[in-house]
């Protein structure tokens, strides 16, 4: 595959994939599943085009994959009554609680409403606010968890940034 920018002359963009498909070919002229095995060498490279395509697309098209995500739900009260509005996909009000939370004494709930902070931050493409509160979680409480979830916000904010090269005023 080669996408070129015409009015420059340019190669923009350069794929190759290379497999090898001498298994695939079978010929006897005396057999009588030659017909068969046609129409499955027919479907085999159909399938192979299609999934070399759809390669090649994800490669140069930005794309999510829906990825479940985990909140915390206990630590007192509050915390309940966010996870509620939460179930009930008022993110909104959840986080109008978990605000408040997260500037508590008790280290172990703070930490746990900046972590559902940051997922509210995340789902509104919020990587710079997502990043902070969930390294303020960390601070409070370091959890592998945790560790894992700044991992990811730090990749996600990275494609974030790809994308935008790619495709300007996209996040609008």
């Amino acid at each position: 595959w080669r996408i070129y920018d015409m009015n420059q002359g340019i190669i923009l963009d350069e794929y190759t994939l290379m497999d090898t498909i001498d298994d695939w070919i079978y010929n006897n002229p005396n057999s009588k599943d030659n017909d068969a095995r046609l129409r499955q060498l027919i479907r085999i490279s159909r399938k192979a085009a299609y999934n070399t395509g759809l390669i090649y697309g994800e490669r140069i098209s930005p794309t999510w994959i829906p990825v479940p995500r985990y909140y915390y739900k206990s630590g007192g009260r509050g915390m309940r009554k966010a996870s509620k509005k939460a179930a009930k996909n008022d993110w909104n009000g959840a986080a109008d609680i978990w605000k408040k939370i997260a500037y508590q004494d008790d280290n172990e709930t703070a930490a746990r409403a900046s972590f559902n902070m940051a997922l509210v931050c995340e789902m509104e493409d919020l990587m710079i606010p997502a990043l902070d509160w969930a390294n303020k979680s960390s601070k409070l409480m370091p959890d592998t968890l945790t560790q894992e979830y700044i991992r990811l916000l730090k990749k996600r904010s990275e494609q974030l940034d790809d994308l935008e090269k790619q495709v300007p005023d996209a996040g609008e």
